[in-house]
Formats: C-alpha cells, sequence, structure tokens
C-alpha cells in the first residue's frame, strides 16, 4: 500500500477526496491528500512508533480516516479499526487484546467510552475532533510536516489492518489483513467493475469496512 500512495503522485492536480462540511463542499487534491498521508507516517514516528506497532482508531466515516489510516500503513505502522458506535466493552477488549500503544477516538462521546488509564500498554490518546485537555491528530500532522525522518520500508506480507468482527457470536475476533490481502482483493474487483480516471465514487459504508 506503500507503493499505492507513491503512484498516487501522478494525479496531484486532480480532486481525490470530496466531501460536506455543513453546507460547503471541501474538496481535497490527491496533493494535499498523500502530503498528509506522509505528514502523519512521519509523525507517527516523531512519537516514537515503529513498524509493526498498533494504534487503535474508533471513529464514524471522517475524511480525516483515509490520510491517517494510509499514513500508518506508509510505514507499517498496523491500523486497529472500529466504528464509534462500538459497546465501551468491546474497544476496551480490542484495545487490550491487540496490544495497541496509542489510541485515536473521534470526538468527547467516543472517548467517554474509553478508560486509557485501564490498559498499560497504552501510551497515547489523541482525538480528530477537538477535545479539552486531550492532543489532536492535528499534531501528529504537524510534528511529520517538520519532520525530515526516513519512513521505514514495509513489504506485501507486512500486516496493514487488524479489523474486528462485530462480536455478534461471542468475543470480537481479530483478523490480521496483509498488505498483499488488501490489494489483491482491489485488484480482483477492478477486473470485475472497470473504472477510469473520470469516474466519481460515492463512499456508503464506513470507512473501517473492509468492502469500503
Amino acid at each position: 500500500m506503500a507503493d499505492l500512495v507513491l503512484h498516487a503522485r501522478k494525479w496531484e492536480g486532480r480532486t481525490a477526496l470530496s466531501c460536506l462540511e455543513g453546507r460547503k463542499r471541501r474538496e481535497i487534491s490527491f496533493r494535499d491528500l498523500c502530503d498528509d498521508i506522509e505528514a502523519f507516517s512521519r509523525g507517527f514516528l516523531e512519537l516514537g512508533l515503529k513498524k509493526g506497532d498498533r494504534v487503535a482508531v474508533f471513529s464514524s466515516n471522517n475524511v480525516s480516516w483515509l490520510p491517517l489510516t494510509l499514513g500508518m500503513n506508509l510505514t507499517g505502522i498496523i491500523n486497529v479499526p472500529r466504528g464509534e458506535n462500538a459497546h465501551a466493552d468491546d474497544m476496551a477488549y480490542i484495545v487490550e487484546h491487540s496490544g495497541s500503544v496509542l489510541a485515536i477516538v473521534e470526538n468527547e462521546s467516543v472517548l467517554g467510552k474509553l478508560d486509557p488509564g485501564a490498559h498499560p500498554r497504552l501510551e497515547r490518546l489523541y482525538s480528530i475532533d477537538p477535545i479539552e485537555h486531550v492532543r489532536t491528530i492535528d499534531e501528529i500532522r504537524e510534528l511529520g510536516r517538520r519532520s525530515r525522518r526516513r519512513l521505514q520500508e514495509v513489504g506485501p506480507d507486512d500486516i496493514a489492518s487488524i479489523i474486528y468482527t462485530s462480536g455478534t457470536t461471542g468475543r470480537p475476533k481479530g483478523v490480521m489483513l496483509s498488505h498483499h490481502n488488501i490489494l489483491s482483493n482491489i485488484s480482483a474487483l477492478y477486473s470485475r467493475v472497470p473504472v477510469t480516471t473520470e469516474d466519481l465514487a460515492v463512499s456508503a459504508l464506513p470507512a473501517w469496512h473492509i468492502f469500503e
């Protein structure tokens, strides 16, 4: 997936993402998207994270999700995603079972379901939206923008994400997905649903859903 990010640079002047913020439409170019991805990558490294570390992310669909999680993947950090509507006990289990060293919550409501002090391996907590006395992911991105740290090399068999099941038949189970696992699905889908550079796609599923 690191190669995917580098390849996206060829479309720098074109729109990568479009979303509504209130009544206004916001467009993000491939240039800005790739810049943010690389900034998050270096920002995580500046925090002391290394290849193979796990980061739990609890959020609804959010335009920050893509640069944030690809920023992890670009340098070998494993993202552990779950939606904002997860139950508190499932969130606690996922953080503990995955061995996450950093957690990111969307907002104060999500933070209210997570007790960082209950997880000894959890070293840091950040938020996507501003929360009083909590650092935001903007600080990670700004750290990375000022950094010249070299990104860590990533291979196709390295784990990119651990996606936990809904837990409806017991405790959630962590599905370990390599970079190759995810990209092979994209390649297979493309052979069935060909797209061109002129096509638009509507994102309807949660950003953390594997099909999405």
